[in-house]
């Protein structure tokens, strides 16, 4: 197309598009408007327009003669364009106002949902929040990030904290969002987790069980959701969710699931939901309470919480509770029904334990309600206020403990029963057993725990009671309790205390009215006699043992029978005229604690740790403070921050011209020697220059300004940054303290040597789960045991072999940058090599004195320890012992062994592999072994302990049976004449020699080996019946 075409084209697209938006303009100066029509003809406006600036664009390069022409009609354009542009916007406002809501009835707010960062809510949360915010126009970006910042919390909050609030960063702070949040193999991770989270119940309810349903099929419905095929999961989801019912629902489920041919996810889920609805509709067992007596409930709570600003610390040192005036402090005190006297809640003041009283009139009220509540101590409308809470404060709770008064003619039976317990032997032991679902473990009494003569287990073991009452139990022993009934039987764990509770009941009991049924076990038959308690069973298999059915109510005032698979306990309330003796309560509630060693140690760290207070300088300080003003972060999750530059002026800079010259002056002398040098020198100089690579002012520091920061090292000669450590002695045991003190001095606060600093860090973590032998924790200053020490290495290696290989590698590499390489496997000639060198410097290094003397072949002095062994140095440049069998024709190394100490390292790797290597051998075994070619002085100690800190040897070791003599025989327990009992052996042993027997043939030309074998064929009697001579057969 030639150019005045495509000119005349340009023109005449310029115009039909100037005649669309007339049209517009026209039809918007109408008054009579269709809302629907405005709103498509004001998006087509905005397009004309655009088309128009476009047209006229390519239009203006080829027509430049007009091109005043060109923007003259381009700006009557734009008039009519926004002309028409403000009466459509008005005219959909209009439009939007004169709408007519449907229904005037005000719908409640939406709430933007909330997320904090977990896998289980995310899904919800971006749906809501992206059809709410994120997808609506009306919102700008700083608002939809405002929205997005205020609905986050915890580490959702935390990844686009650091955002800036600008109208571009909100799709920033959303990909975040997405990325990091927006994951379905997470999210599907988290729902399968959630499958295996709920424990087995263990009774029937019907709240708990539609709980465990409710919550399983919607972890399985997210699943499915997510694309997961769990239409085809039905046996694993029966599996799992049949494993968190109870023990009778699950059985009714297995008997259902018997009449089914198959068996299905939802089959199951409707079971269980109706099953939940038949317990719902049962009605729920009340038993009435007696008019005359009363239950007191009490709660023992731990509260740190102000009741006035709700801080960690007590009301009575409140700043702000004794701002107030005494009128504002009575009416606070009155109403949060607080004690008078200690101003703590849960008690009036007339039962308050505290011997304090008040300061200025030393009565019994706080000194901060002095002269305001004086005169209403003892009144009846206080009296009412001071009652105690029935609902605890909002507080952390200890422990809860539910007891009953009582008058003195009414008593409470527990449970009780006799049961069966079984020691090693297998011998059956009766005991008399208190069920007690208050105590989370089992306990027995010292006196049953040796009868059942069972292993006991060390343990350290702290047990609290009613009122924090505290006991520690040492020992803990595992039998097996039957019942007297049945097959039931559970493998237990019981703690051992001299004394578990007082009889049970105080005293005996008339049950001549009571009405027992005949055809029912009881399980305890002396239930109504006072007889010591000899074990308690715990909450960990009290509801086992019940049985859900069966209960029998023997009347008012009277307890009741419940069945168990023990047989049926007798517990309840018991009215009779012989218990009016009864003044004591007994109550059981036992809690076990574990944490008192954590508590413990945290005291500890505590300690350790010292003030924290940092004196900085004034430096330190401009500095920490630069950081905070100039610190950002990046959408990366980068941290930038400018660098501290100084501001200090040049004055302050240290002098050093003269320096500077004078090696000037030595360059350009050495540069007059070598004019190739100085040709190479000033090209070099020149490209700097001529790249504006240097400025011409220039700072010089002497090296008396460098400092040494951070515990780092710097050496100049190979440029490098080294940390310095303070290895442990030798000599020194391997001790928890020694491990953590090194540990301590790795000072590493910007990281570089951090593997380093992690794996010292794990090793200690690992000496915190170590324990001793009677399960206590290990002391700081025992010596660690072997596995241990191997892993806080105070050698390089800590395998004798590998020691010794490393070394000949070495050797080898040496050799071969001397030589021609030689790459193949290490010879036996290496090997030895590399090990003489070794011992070599061993040798050096632990017999100096005597080396010395040796090596100018002078005798060793009489006062070293070596002189009672004529040591001389062999051609292999090793220290051997002497002596007189030189001409022996034993191997060298046994005539003159090599001489070290068993206190070196290498000789305990030498022993240790020894050990190893000729299968785990015992002491003497390996002092042998050892002594053929080594003397180790102090070799025997070392080769026993050696084998006492082998854990192989440890486990295999057999346990000794002594077995038990039997009983000695008549003769030697009754007393009797002498010559009473007279035998003489004339003959001595008789030997019954038969045909056919093998016999060996001596033959004094031969050796015993080579005797042949012979068999009788025929005897040869003498007169005297004995058989002397007899004729063999050999194989010749």
């Amino acid at each position: 197309m030639t150019e005045a075409r495509k000119l005349k084209s340009l023109k005449l697209q310029l115009s039909a598009v100037k005649q669309s938006i007339d049209a517009i303009v026209a039809f918007a100066e109408n008054a009579n408007q269709n809302h629907v029509e405005v709103a498509v003809r004001r998006d087509n406006l905005k397009k004309l327009y655009a088309r128009f600036i476009t047209i006229q664009d390519e239009l203006l390069p080829l027509d430049e003669e007009n091109g005043d022409q060109h923007f003259a009609y381009r700006q009557v354009v734009e008039d009519a364009f926004y002309k028409a542009e403000g009466i459509l916007s008005c005219a959909c406002v209009n439009d939007e106002k004169k709408i007519v809501p449907a229904s005037k009835v005000k719908l409640p707010d939406i709430k933007l949902p909330t997320f904090d960062g977990k896998p289980k809510e995310w899904t919800n949360f971006h749906s809501i929040f992206a059809s709410m915010i994120h997808g609506a126009p009306q919102y700008t970006g700083i608002q939809k990030l405002y929205y997005l910042r205020t609905s986050l919390s915890g580490p959702a909050l935390q990844l686009i904290q650091s955002v800036p609030i600008t109208e571009e960063n909100y799709e920033v702070a959303w990909q975040l969002l997405l990325c990091h949040y927006n994951e379905p193999k997470k999210i599907k991770q988290f729902y399968v987790e959630s499958l295996f989270e709920n424990a087995a119940l263990k009774k029937e309810s019907a709240s708990d069980l539609r709980k465990v349903v409710e919550t399983f099929e919607a972890n399985v419905s997210a699943l499915k959701h997510l694309g997961e095929p769990t239409a085809q999961w039905d046996t694993l989801l029966i599996h799992m969710l049949s494993h968190q019912l109870d023990a009778t629902t699950l059985r009714s489920w297995k008997e259902y699931a018997t009449e089914k041919s198959v068996e299905t996810f939802k089959d199951l889920v409707a079971f269980i939901y109706r099953r939940v609805s038949v317990l719902d509709d049962l009605p729920t067992t009340t038993v009435m309470k007696p008019t005359k007596h009363r239950v007191l409930t009490t709660q023992t709570t731990t509260s740190k919480d102000c009741a006035f600003c709700s801080l960690q610390h007590p009301l009575y040192t409140c700043s702000e509770f004794f701002k107030l005036s005494l009128q504002d402090k009575e009416k606070f005190v009155i109403g949060c029904k607080l004690c008078l006297n200690c101003l703590r809640p849960g008690h009036r003041a007339r039962e308050c334990k505290s011997t304090s009283t008040c300061k200025k009139c030393r009565k019994r009220h706080h000194t901060q309600l002095c002269s305001s509540l004086l005169q209403q101590c003892d009144s009846p409308a206080l009296k009412e206020h001071t009652d105690p809470p029935t609902t605890s404060a909002k507080s952390s709770v200890a422990e809860s403990i539910t007891c009953a008064s009582s008058g003195q003619r009414k008593h409470t039976l527990l449970a009780t029963a006799t049961v069966i317990l079984v020691d090693d032997d297998g011998k059956e032991h009766f005991a008399r057993a208190l069920l007690d679902s208050g105590s989370d473990t089992c306990f027995i009494t010292e006196n049953l725990a040796q009868q059942l003569k069972s292993r006991k287990e060390k343990t350290n073991l702290k047990i609290s009671g009613i009122s924090s009452t505290t006991t520690t139990t040492k020992y803990c022993i595992r039998a097996t309790l039957h019942s007297r009934i049945g097959r039931y039987f559970a493998d237990l764990q019981f703690f051992v205390l001299p004394k578990i509770t007082e009889n049970i009941p105080s005293s005996s009991i008339d049950t001549s009215g009571w009405n027992l049924p005949s055809n029912i076990f009881l399980a305890d038959p002396h239930y109504d006699s006072s007889n010591k308690i000899d074990l308690l069973i715990g909450a960990e298999v009290f509801f086992e043992i019940m049985k859900p059915p069966g209960r029998i109510h023997l009347g008012k005032d009277l307890p009741t029978l419940v069945n168990s698979e023990l047989g049926w306990i007798v517990t309840g309330p018991v009215v009779s005229t012989l218990m009016s003796s009864f003044k004591s309560i007994v109550v059981h509630h036992a809690t076990t604690s574990v944490n008192e060693v954590h508590k413990l140690m945290e005291q500890f760290w505590t300690i350790e740790e010292g003030n924290t207070t940092s004196l900085m300088s004034s430096e330190q300080a401009a500095c920490e403070e630069h950081f905070r003003n100039t610190v950002s972060r990046t959408s990366l999750g980068r941290y930038i921050v400018r660098l501290p530059l100084k501001t200090q002026t040049l004055d302050k800079l240290v002098n050093n011209r003269k320096t500077a010259v004078r090696r000037f002056h030595l360059l350009q002398t050495r540069l007059n020697y070598n004019e190739d040098l100085r040709k190479r020198y000033s090209s070099f100089i020149d490209d700097i220059s001529q790249n504006n690579l240097a400025n011409e002012e220039s700072f010089c520091f002497d090296r008396d300004h460098v400092i040494k920061t951070l515990g780092l090292r710097w050496h100049p000669l190979t440029d490098t940054m080294t940390y310095g450590i303070h290895s442990q002695n030798e000599m020194q045991p391997i001790t928890k303290r020694s491990a953590l003190s090194n540990i301590a001095r790795l000072f590493d606060p910007i990281g570089l040597v951090g593997p380093v600093v992690t794996k010292a860090k794990v090793f200690m973590q690992s000496l915190w789960t170590l324990k001793a032998n009677d399960g206590s924790c290990w002391e700081w200053d025992t010596e660690l045991p072997e596995e241990y020490k191997q892993k806080w290495l105070i050698s390089k290696f800590s395998d004798y072999r590998k020691l010794i290989r490393v070394l000949a590698h070495c050797i080898r590499f040496v050799q071969n940058l001397r030589t021609s390489t030689n790459t193949s496997i290490l010879s036996a000639d290496e090997v030895m090599n590399a090990e003489c060198r070794l011992i070599h410097v061993v040798q050096t290094e632990i017999f100096e004195r005597e080396w010395n003397q040796l090596s100018q072949n002078l005798p060793v002095s009489t006062k070293s320890r070596l002189k009672w062994f004529h040591p001389f140095v062999s051609s292999d440049n090793l220290i051997r012992i002497g002596g007189r069998i030189s001409r022996s024709n034993q191997p060298y190394d046994v005539k003159h062994q090599i001489l070290l100490t068993a206190s070196h390292p290498l000789s305990v790797l030498l022993v240790r592999h020894l050990h190893e290597k000729h299968l785990h051998a015992a002491p003497q075994l390996l002092l042998t072994i050892l002594r053929q070619r080594y003397w180790l002085i102090g070799a025997r100690s070392l080769a026993k302990r050696i084998c006492h800190e082998c854990v192989t040897c440890c486990r295999a070791r057999p346990r000794l049976l002594e077995q038990f003599m039997a009983e000695l025989p008549r003769t030697r327990v009754n007393p009797s004449r002498p010559f009473s009992i007279v035998g003489v052996d004339y003959w001595g042993p008789i030997i019954n020699i038969e045909i056919g027997q093998l016999v060996l043939v001596k033959d004094e030309s031969t050796g015993p080996l080579h005797w042949p074998l012979g068999r009788i064929i025929k005897l040869h009697p003498g007169n005297d019946g004995l058989t002397r001579v007899v004729t063999l057969k050999t194989a010749s």
